[in-house]
């Protein structure tokens, strides 16, 4: 059960981690243009 939820927030991290870097990147993007 433990190792589960500290799965979970892994990905949960993970996750945030590669949208925000996504979203920068698509920031960056925009600003260019």
């Amino acid at each position: 059960m433990i190792p589960f939820v500290f799965d979970s927030f892994d990905w949960v991290y993970i996750y945030q981690y590669k949208l925000a870097s996504w979203i920068k990147e698509l920031w960056n993007e925009t600003g260019k243009s």
